[in-house]
């Protein structure tokens, strides 16, 4: 078996999923499972970080020392994912950028990427414990199909 937590499944862009998935197949035998969660299109939008900003005087999240940070994010629904950004400016004035994606799936679509891939969607369920919400939450079993 492998497990994939924390929704990072919806953190990697198409070719980090499709490499990920192609591995996985290789390394599992015939009849293994890959467990893994992923965000709903529910889940993604609530996530958007409105535009703010705020100064850090000490230690940080991002950083050491004194900075700011600008944060936001956007739906991009051509994707099926939001951006959240957060830019990190240091006292001396040097920026970095960091940002965090969320791509959702639903049924058909998961269906379908793992199919591609070699799995088959063994079960769907509310987050991977079974108590999350099934609306912005999905567990998922894919069984390794074929030789």
């Amino acid at each position: 078996a492998a497990v994939m937590i924390y929704g990072i499944f919806g953190n990697l862009d198409e070719d980090e999923r499709d490499r990920t998935l192609a591995a996985l197949r290789q390394a599992l035998p015939q009849g293994a499972v890959f467990v893994f969660d992923c965000f709903t299109e529910a889940y993604a939008k609530e996530a958007i970080m409105p535009r703010d900003w705020y100064a850090n005087e000490g230690e940080g999240f991002w950083r050491r020392g004194p900075h700011l940070v600008l944060e936001g994010g956007a739906v991009l629904e051509d994707i099926r994912s939001t951006v959240n950004s957060y830019h990190v400016i240091s006292r001396s004035g040097k920026m970095k950028s960091y940002h965090i994606r969320h791509r959702w799936y639903d049924r058909a679509e998961l269906e379908l990427v793992l199919d591609r891939a070699g799995f088959e969607l063994e079960s769907l369920g509310a987050g991977l414990d079974g108590n999350e919400d099934p609306a912005k939450w999905m567990g998922v079993v894919a069984r390794r199909t074929g030789q």
